[in-house]
């Protein structure tokens, strides 16, 4: 079974600063993601903020959609009697 790593990178600062990453890295839907943000140190919450927030959506939409999971909805209507 191969796996697709997914990574996304999000950058909220421009310019010379004292940026540093704040990273995060799950499975879901039979891949490995890496959400990873650089920020500078006073956006840092913010950082946390946005990779939770997409890490909650991936989440939603893999218990939705996934075919990997048994009690997804889609898992669930597929095992459903036609008609």
């Amino acid at each position: 079974v191969s796996m697709l790593r997914i990574s996304i990178c999000l950058i909220l600062s421009f310019g010379a600063s004292t940026a540093s990453a704040v990273e995060r890295r799950f499975h879901a839907m039979g891949t490995e993601l890496t959400f990873r943000v650089e920020a500078e140190e006073k956006d840092r919450d913010s950082a946390l903020l946005a990779i939770e927030k997409a890490y909650r959506r991936i989440i939603s939409v893999e218990n939705r959609l996934s075919t990997w999971k048994d009690d997804s909805e889609l898992s669930q209507m597929n095992r459903s009697p036609v008609g």
